[in-house]
């Protein structure tokens, strides 16, 4: 449902068993709910040429992270980051980052990344 908030939403999902629930909102970043509770982590601004792909490469990259054992933060983070370089490019595959290069960005990149607490 397009109107459903999306705090119901990531609800409904961790009723399903989910233990990290995560809603991409594109150029709004996006909202996660997990035992912290519910928080909105917004997007890297980047030059974008063409937004297919985006999801899928946030998903990869937020998968990657999660193999890493890293903190839901640092995985989001790095799902952003992949997101955004996907971006980047035209096409859904030819903009998919490498690790390395997705360190770099992050290592490089100005902004603000903090989680907003309980969004509504």
């Amino acid at each position: 449902m397009p109107d459903t908030p999306v705090e119901a939403v990531l609800q409904r999902l961790c009723e399903f068993g989910a233990k990290i629930a995560v809603v991409t909102l594109g150029e709004r970043g996006c909202v996660a709910k997990w035992e912290k509770g519910i928080f909105a982590f917004p997007a890297f601004p980047v030059n974008v040429i063409d937004t297919t792909g985006a999801g899928d490469a946030f998903h990869g990259g937020f998968i990657y992270g999660l193999l890493q054992d890293w903190p839901v933060e640092q995985t989001i983070r790095f799902a952003s980051a992949v997101a955004a370089l996907n971006c980047c490019n035209l096409g859904g595959r030819s903009g998919l980052p490498t690790v390395e290069e997705v360190d770099r960005f992050l290592a490089n990149v100005f902004c603000a990344f903090d989680p907003v607490p309980n969004v509504s």
